[in-house]
């Protein structure tokens, strides 16, 4: 039938009137967003020669974004940088006290943390995780280890709900994810035994975990971070030394962990970060009361041991992470006068160099929940 440009006779003329609504769909990422403007079937009288696209960074404030054109008829865009904040969330942790504080930064632009919301109860030395939507801390120590898995909504701020249990209370372990399931691997047992227990579960429904496998070694603090197929974890403490084992999984399947390489010196306490190819590990204790502020790096596809990427601003450990799509922060944990620090600073995943300051946690604060909640980190770009 074609498109009906009619706008109504007034007085003898044809007039032209407002038009009908386009038809407009979004399809929307983690840094950008496609909008699709579908032309009215009335076009109110004349020729539709373009749309403004526009978009806001809060519910007043409007500002400037890169506007591409994608398709040769003219009515689809890409609105780069920005669609909406990429947040990085940090859960728990002491500052002297075991907390039930939970901090959120914007990953897109540095800056200092904001408040997101409390955890279910002051806890310590969990494991954290996330899909695009969900971010989950599973078990930890809030005097005595615990078995409670909890959840928020990565873009809203709120407390946490309850999701589920652990198979057993534990603590001192290390979460990672693709976009559906969620992996927590290592850590030490209410009977104080070092585990190698790996436990899954599918973050969008809420349920207790399922048994998924082993580590090569029985270890706890150790760092982890993923891709979109493979998680890893790296380090941790063995029975009575420090250890340079990095082991992966296929996180879309069940199984032991595979042999990855090693990092370039023993190491636990540490964290990970990375983006779908590259995993970064920060910080940590190695032994003797060395503390480190190397940053090193793997290439998650393949298997090896680590290669230099740069420093920290200084030693630490027991520091937790998160991660976008292209930047990796590295927040809180002790300094070498084992003071609690607030420092969250940051790099660029697929590059090398020194961590640059990010900004500072609401408060100095340790044995936060280890792995990376955020929107848009290696498990999920």
């Amino acid at each position: 039938m074609g498109v009906n440009k009619k706008g109504g006779l007034v007085g003898g003329f044809d007039q032209l009137r407002a038009p009908d609504a386009p038809t407009i769909s979004v399809v929307s990422g983690p840094e950008s967003v496609v909008v699709t403007v579908t032309n009215p079937s009335n076009t109110g009288g004349g020729d539709i020669t373009g749309y403004a696209v526009s978009a806001l960074t809060g519910p007043i404030e409007d500002t400037t974004f890169a506007v591409t054109v994608v398709s040769a008829g003219g009515n689809k865009y890409a609105i780069d940088g920005g669609y909406y904040s990429i947040r990085g969330i940090f859960a728990g942790g002491s500052t002297g006290s075991i907390v039930n504080t939970i901090d959120y930064v914007d990953l897109a632009s540095a800056g200092n943390a904001t408040d997101f919301g409390d955890l279910a109860s002051a806890t310590e030395s969990g494991a954290a995780f996330s899909s695009a939507t969900r971010g989950v801390f599973a078990g930890g120590n809030t005097g005595s280890k615990i078995n409670v898995i909890q959840y928020v909504t990565i873009a809203s701020t709120s407390n946490t709900t309850d999701f589920g249990d652990l198979s057993a209370a534990r603590r001192n372990f290390a979460g990672l994810a693709n976009s559906t399931r969620g992996v927590v691997g290592a850590g030490v047992s209410d009977s104080s035994a070092h585990l190698d227990v790996i436990e899954y579960i599918t973050i969008a429904s809420t349920g207790n975990m399922t048994d998924f496998g082993n580590l090569t070694v029985a270890r706890f603090l150790p760092a982890s971070f993923q891709s979109t197929t493979r998680g890893c974890w790296a380090g941790g403490e063995g029975l009575g030394a420090y250890s340079n084992v990095i082991d992966y999984v296929t996180i879309a399947s069940t199984g032991n962990a595979t042999d990855f390489g090693n990092l370039e010196a023993v190491l636990g306490m540490c964290a990970g970060v990375s983006n779908s190819t590259r995993g970064v590990v920060g910080g940590g204790w190695r032994t003797n009361s060395d503390y480190t502020n190397i940053l090193q790096y793997v290439t998650i596809a393949s298997t090896g041991n680590t290669t230099d990427f740069g420093d920290l601003s200084i030693s630490k450990y027991l520091l937790t992470s998160s991660a976008s799509s292209t930047k990796g922060v590295f927040a809180g944990g002790y300094n070498s006068n084992n003071q609690r620090t607030n420092v969250i600073e940051q790099i660029t995943i697929a590059s090398t160099g020194d961590a640059a300051d990010f900004g500072d946690l609401t408060a100095g604060r340790n044995n936060l929940f280890v792995g990376m909640v955020s929107a848009a980190h290696g498990g999920l770009s």
